[in-house]
């Protein structure tokens, strides 16, 4: 048998050692689970959300709104109205939903000190509607006082009504009467004594009901007053028709209601001025939203005005005609219609954008590919009003109203949304039909600059003969902000395909130059594209161009170019542009090419200050790039579609946010948000990663084998 000796058996003290050792290394490994536990579920100012898009956190652009929020120090209340009874059966989709909802409104809490989020959904709506109620107090003091004042009028000509009652009975029961004047006094007293007093005892009684209510809806209160003046018997008409000689000729009474005039005058008038003043109360917007609260639905209470976002604008319902068993396709964009309805109740004094085209297009609504109306919508929501204008020309379609001379807004405020004219199609060139001219919105665009206005242009190639020519028709206004548009060159792409290789239009981006307009894209892929017309005439729609920066800067002027495509040579400014194009050093702009600028005049002055951005595509907002889809993705029981190019509705929505002087808004929304990017790495974080990487992970793995062999050793 092999005997063990002394020294290779471990002594009592090393043994005390090692296993303290072993007992130290699982407390520190069990303190920091249970820390990072404790951290990630605990109630603090944000939580970790390591998905790709944030789809559980708020996104940037809400976290600056946020910001606002608290530096202003107003509050307000978010109130959810979504059930969720159940997370069994029938009821799994509305638990699911009011879920998220409760999670997405939390997020807001833990943000915001001056925001507080409550559950309402099973308790009376009396508390939540006198919570809407006083924010409108001052409107609903008008109808109080009006409503008020029922009683006295309604007693006013009940009072009335009885007396005339009283004085008919007297008249036709004289000694002498004749029977046309006792018929005539008999119906009169009929009305007088019985219909009118009984029509005005009635609106009480219902107007009594309506105001006895918790949260009295004084629109129909004031609809049951009017009511009562003519119901069964037009007071007013009544009163009116005895007054006139020829109306109540021959019924015996017409000197009977001659010497009554004056007071039958007296109380025509405190009638016909107690309508006419309730017909001079404004609508109530109090009675909007308090009529739009219902189940599945949130709240939002501002410090004077409140909003309602139903259920329909939160969960959005998929179009798809073949859904998929067991997975939900609804898309949940809660966080845009809430930080929506924050907006506008943090900025009441809502800014104006102006799509400016040469002839009517209807460029902001829905139904065609060039339409920018996913653009207009997320502007709306940024708190917009969206509109549009067109100089009077002679292209004016005959089933369109003319346009107006002066455009809906203008100067200071304002900013315009300018389109290039079209090019004239062939068959118009070929009718003689003059191509749309751009001298009225030029002398206009100059006009609203010169008065504090702001414009965003955009540009295309000139593409071939469709294209427009070379000029850019808005060259001399883009010039004095050390801007130079080449509508000479189609900016394009080179592709290799399976089937050959092709030269195209179509500029992918996803990196910016460093711009407060672009700083939060960076890794947001956007599109530059133009659509190739085809036929023998070739030409181009919306063809990317190039948008760069004078060498000779204006005096009190700085540009920067805010897009470039990627510096390779598969990008290049074509002059001749074909599918089968190639670079040609001598003609073609070489890479990389400036895609989008912005300019500023006396920067800094108040008083004085200039901006203008141009983009270099009239497609680069178009619904055709804008809102494109991913193929669906799964995200636990949730089909989810993100936007495939989700910098193009970000560099219109920021742009347009920096020249309306909103800076501290630029950031990236919610819906763009959630497009999967890979983000740039801070040099902070990037540090971090190196450290760790190659400092503390090989050191602290070498020092744990160093103890490892010291104690083996031993």
């Amino acid at each position: 048998m092999t005997q063990t000796t002394t020294n290779e058996m471990p002594n009592a003290k090393q043994r005390h050692w090692m296993y303290g050792l072993n007992v130290a290394l699982l407390v520190i490994i069990g303190a920091v689970t249970i820390g990072f536990a404790l951290y990630t579920t605990a109630n603090y100012n944000r939580r970790l959300d390591w998905t790709s898009g944030g789809i559980y956190s708020l996104s940037d652009s809400t976290k600056k709104l946020i910001q606002q929020i608290d530096q202003k120090g107003q509050k307000y209340e978010l109130v959810t109205l979504f059930t969720g009874r159940s997370a069994s059966g029938s009821d799994q989709a509305s638990y699911e939903s009011a879920r998220r909802v409760q999670d997405l409104l939390d997020e807001y809490g833990r943000r915001s000190k001056d925001i507080t989020v409550e559950n309402l959904s099973d308790v009376p709506l009396d508390e939540l509607m006198q919570k809407i109620r006083d924010r409108y107090t001052g409107e609903l003091k008008p109808y109080e006082a009006a409503v008020g004042d029922f009683d006295k009028v309604a007693k006013d000509m009940d009072t009335f009504a009885k007396g005339e009652a009283a004085n008919l009975s007297a008249l036709a029961q004289q000694p002498g009467v004749n029977a046309t004047t006792a018929q005539a006094a008999n119906q009169f007293y009929g009305i007088m004594g019985t219909l009118l007093p009984d029509q005005m005892q009635s609106g009480q009684k219902a107007v009594q009901r309506i105001t006895d209510s918790t949260v009295p809806d004084y629109t129909r209160a004031v609809a049951a007053i009017k009511a009562a003046f003519n119901d069964q018997v037009d007071v007013v008409g009544l009163l009116a028709a005895v007054q006139d000689p020829a109306k109540v000729k021959d019924s015996g009474l017409e000197k009977y209601f001659a010497d009554a005039t004056p007071r039958y005058a007296a109380v025509q008038k405190e009638v016909k001025d107690y309508l006419a003043r309730l017909d001079k109360l404004t609508p109530l917007k109090v009675s909007d939203i308090t009529s739009s609260v219902a189940n599945n639905s949130i709240v939002v209470l501002g410090p004077k005005t409140a909003q309602v976002i139903n259920e329909y604008d939160i969960i959005k319902q998929s179009q798809s005609d073949q859904p998929t068993p067991g997975l939900d396709s609804s898309s949940f964009v809660g966080e845009q219609a809430v930080s929506s309805a924050l907006l506008a109740m943090v900025n009441p004094d809502k800014q104006k954008v102006v799509f400016v085209t040469a002839t009517p297009t209807q460029i902001t609504s829905s139904g065609q590919a060039s339409s920018w109306s996913g653009v207009a919508e997320r502007l709306k929501e940024l708190n917009f009003d969206v509109m549009e204008w067109s100089p009077p020309g002679p292209q004016t379609s005959p089933d369109q109203p003319p346009p107006s001379p002066t455009p809906p807004a203008s100067g200071k405020g304002v900013v315009w949304i300018v389109f290039p004219p079209d090019a004239p199609t062939p068959q118009q060139m070929m009718s003689g039909m003059p191509p749309a001219d751009p001298k009225p919105i030029i002398a206009a665009l100059k006009e609203h600059l010169a008065t504090g206005g702001r414009a965003m242009l955009l540009a295309s190639s000139g593409g071939g003969l469709m294209g427009g020519g070379d000029t850019y028709a808005y060259d001399e206004i883009a010039k004095t902000f050390g801007i130079v548009v080449q509508p000479k060159y189609t900016v394009v792409r080179h592709y290799e395909l399976q089937d050959g290789e092709i030269t195209y239009p179509r500029i992918v981006v996803t990196h910016y130059a460093d711009h407060e307009i672009t700083r939060p894209l960076q890794s947001l892929q956007s599109i530059f594209m133009g659509v190739p017309s085809g036929g023998p005439m070739g030409g181009m729609i919306g063809g990317p161009t190039i948008v760069g920066i004078d060498s000779t800067m204006p005096a009190g002027v700085e540009a920067a170019v805010l897009v470039n495509t990627p510096n390779d040579a598969d990008h290049w400014g074509e002059t001749a542009y074909a599918r089968d194009a190639k670079f040609d050093k001598g003609v073609d702009y070489a890479p990389p090419c400036p895609l989008a600028a912005a300019g500023v005049k006396d920067k800094g002055d108040k008083d004085k200050e200039e901006r203008l951005v141009v983009l270099g595509s009239t497609l680069v907002g178009a619904d055709s790039a804008t809102m494109d889809v991913l193929p669906p993705s799964i995200e636990g029981n949730h089909i989810v579609q993100h936007l495939a190019n989700p910098g193009n509705l970000e560099l219109i929505a920021n742009s347009t946010l920096w020249l309306a002087g909103y800076e501290n808004m630029i950031a990236v929304s919610s819906k763009s948000s959630a497009a999967q990017r890979i983000q740039n790495i801070s040099p902070g974080a990037l540090i971090a990663i190196r450290t760790l990487v190659f400092v503390l992970i090989p050191f602290g793995a070498l020092a744990l084998g160093g103890v490892v062999w010291l104690f083996r050793r031993r």
